[in-house]
């Protein structure tokens, strides 16, 4: 009797195992990152196009168990993979997920708010993406639309000037340009996407342009600033057969906004500077008004 008790035991353990093994095992759900800046697709640092191993940090929170810090993706064949850490949906609870360019820190550890230094050395075509923050946040998805749909915005400001050769004038001795009034340091706070000027106060931003200018061509200047008052305008100093010619940009509603790009056309003659009037345009791109400069 004893032995027929443990052949059927033996029966409906082996039953119960055929059972488990017929149901598949539930699968971890994968968040997958989609990262736009605005309204156009994969875009970041001056209009360019994400570049191979841009990163950008994401955090996740939800009120279930899924809950990233920092993680890092990067951009490689035209979308975004993980570095190192995979987010996974852990439940089924709707997940919030914010995210910013670049990234710095560590997996698992807020970056919280940096430091941020725009001064001459880091306005090299090279080193703006290092300066050119972006945000997103308030994204959702869950492991039933795993999808994670980012729009990021600039949280920076841009100015473009535009230097056009004027009356006797010649750019291939265009030597650079010095704008005033510009407050280069302070603070990015990963978690809200809010660039600050935190200087106490402005100091020369100088500028070489002469491995740039050539005889008969504009030339164009691109630079990201941290967002700040302007009531007085930016005062432009322009040398040129170091010979110094001098203007203000006046800046729409007195204030560099996140996101602007103010845009001067700047004409150097050999008796004065004519500036257009700044154009505001979505990086945004602002336009500028004509501004003349005089020696």
């Amino acid at each position: 009797m004893k032995t027929k008790a443990l052949l059927f035991a033996a029966i409906a353990t082996a039953l119960v195992a055929c059972d488990n093994n017929n149901q598949p095992a539930e699968q971890p759900v994968a968040a997958v990152i989609n990262a736009t800046i605005s309204d156009v697709p994969l875009t970041r640092a001056s209009g360019t196009v994400w570049a191979p191993n841009d990163q950008i940090g994401i955090t996740a929170t939800s009120q279930g168990r899924t809950q990233y810090t920092n993680i890092a993706y990067f951009y490689q064949d035209k979308k975004f993979l993980p570095q190192g850490g995979t987010i996974y949906f852990q439940d089924d609870a709707e997940v919030t997920f914010r995210a910013y360019y670049p990234y710095c820190g560590t997996a698992g550890t807020d970056p919280g708010v940096i430091n941020v230094e725009t001064g001459a050395a880091t306005q090299t075509a090279a080193l703006q993406p290092g300066i050119d923050f972006l945000y997103a946040g308030g994204a959702t998805a869950s492991k039933f639309q795993p999808e994670v749909k980012f729009r990021f915005a600039h949280c920076m400001s841009q100015i473009t000037l535009t230097f056009i050769e004027g009356d006797d004038i010649s750019f291939a001795t265009l030597e650079g340009y010095t704008l005033d009034n510009l407050k280069p340091t302070g603070t990015f706070d990963t978690a809200t996407g809010t660039a600050t000027a935190t200087a106490t106060q402005a100091e020369p931003l100088t500028i070489d342009l002469t491995a740039s200018a050539e005889a008969g061509k504009q030339c164009i200047s691109r630079l990201i600033v941290l967002p700040q008052p302007a009531p007085d305008g930016l005062p432009i100093h322009i040398v040129v057969d170091g010979e110094t010619y001098q203007a203000t940009l006046n800046i729409d509603s007195n204030e560099l906004k996140p996101g602007n790009n103010y845009v001067f056309n700047i004409t150097v003659n050999k008796t004065d500077i004519d500036v257009q009037s700044a154009d505001i345009q979505p990086w945004n791109d602002i336009p500028a008004n004509d501004v003349d400069a005089q020696m």
